[in-house]
């Protein structure tokens, strides 16, 4: 999975011999007066989606400094500046987004596993601190609340929930913050949903980026790493 891209939402096709060849007509009208046309498989709205997605990766800014007064939001929809949930402890960051159907849950499960697996002087509080946020502007503090429930429900570490914050945001603190550590999106507005790619993270307890942790799956000894 290291380094795997995905679409953010399930792909489910119903086409029936109607729209097949409705398509075919449309399709071969658009390549009659368009050469360079090409149908976009996904949900045949065209153009091709290489061009759309071309820029949907994680771009490793290693070095780069998080601007540390930002203001997002916690669970209980109270603002919160960034650099206030840094500590002496390196930070884990995850850009996911609480509505999402797929890739956002393997990554939050990844962290969970990940996590819950760590042993000794390097637990989740002990050694180092957590924050996700949320990459869409529309989601409140009550699903963050609902998600942050969920999956630490699933992780067996003390004082968890003081330590890993789920935080949501206005647009202009989202673009900012993804900017910075190389986290490039792509809102489709015909399926509601983000494109995005997999990965964790690490923030030094000043806030620079240290590392990143590509794909779904972050083993423990690597985490500690």
């Amino acid at each position: 999975h290291r380094g795997a891209r995905f679409i953010c939402w399930a792909l489910a096709f119903v086409v029936t011999a109607t729209l097949l060849g409705s398509g075919d007509a449309r399709s071969q009208a658009a390549e009659e007066k368009d050469p360079d046309f090409e149908l976009d498989p996904i949900s045949l709205r065209g153009p091709s989606p290489q061009d759309r997605f071309k820029d949907i990766k994680i771009q490793q800014n290693l070095g780069a400094q998080v601007p540390m007064d930002l203001m997002f939001r916690d669970e209980n929809d109270k603002e919160v500046r960034l650099g206030d949930l840094f500590t002496d402890k390196p930070v884990v960051l995850s850009m996911v987004y609480y509505g999402c159907p797929m890739l956002c849950t393997l990554v939050l499960t990844g962290m969970v596993t990940g996590f819950d697996g760590q042993q000794g002087d390097f637990r989740l509080g002990d050694a180092f601190t957590v924050i996700s946020v949320s990459i869409d502007p529309t989601e409140t503090g009550a699903l963050a609340q609902e998600k942050k429930t969920n999956y630490l429900s699933e992780l067996h570490t003390e004082n968890a929930a003081e330590n890993w914050h789920f935080l949501t945001g206005d647009e202009e603190a989202i673009e900012a913050l993804s900017t910075t550590v190389g986290f490039r999106y792509y809102y489709d507005e015909p399926s509601g949903q983000y494109a995005h790619d997999s990965g964790i993270m690490i923030l030094t307890p000043k806030g620079e980026v240290s590392s990143y942790y590509l794909g779904i799956e972050y083993l423990p000894r690597n985490l500690r790493k």
